[in-house]
């Protein structure tokens, strides 16, 4: 089992992303950096409600939340934070780490229902080993930057299912009426 110590260790392995990308792990940084400005008040409320252990950006635009848990996570703790995170409607990508397993959420599928069901959850892309991901992380950093990732799970990542679309429906929907 991963300590405390090992999961900092998941943070750092994601400090050294291909060129076009940067990755923070101190909210600080964010705020120092001239070129994240139009973002930093949405990172700042992320950081605050997810709790956040850094952010990947992909040319000054948030395309990652990582949260790391110092111990496992339950599955209504993980689709409740996919909710708040998909409500943000910023960031493609959500990574919840805990010592056990890697899970990869999509900011772009519609949460699951309040009563979540162990076989049925929408916006998981996919549950990696933590060993797995620490290992593949260079390749996926590059298939992030090349768009490679959505492409391989077009399901997962339909706008359609962002919350801005269903912001817009509901919208039309009450205009009409």
């Amino acid at each position: 089992m991963q300590t405390a110590i090992e999961m900092t260790e998941l943070v750092m392995a994601h400090s050294s992303p291909p060129g076009g990308m940067a990755f923070f792990d101190l909210i600080a940084s964010v705020r120092g950096d001239p070129s994240m400005l139009g973002y930093i008040s949405v990172i700042e409320r992320a950081w605050r409600e997810l709790d956040l252990a850094g952010v990947l950006c992909l040319d000054n635009r948030p395309i990652l939340y990582l949260k790391v848990f110092d111990q496992p996570s339950s599955q209504r703790e993980r689709v409740n934070l996919q909710r708040l995170f998909w409500n943000q409607g910023v960031a493609n990508i959500l990574v919840l780490a805990d010592p056990q397993s890697v899970y990869i959420y999509s900011g772009l599928a519609k949460p699951s229902d309040d009563t979540p069901d162990k076989e049925n959850e929408d916006a998981l892309v996919e549950r990696l080993t933590y060993v797995g991901y620490v290992q593949n992380l260079k390749s996926f950093h590059h298939n992030l930057a090349t768009g490679h990732f959505y492409a391989e799970n077009p399901s997962r990542f339909d706008p359609n299912d962002s919350v801005d679309a269903l912001l817009l429906n509901n919208l039309r929907h009450c205009a009409m009426h």
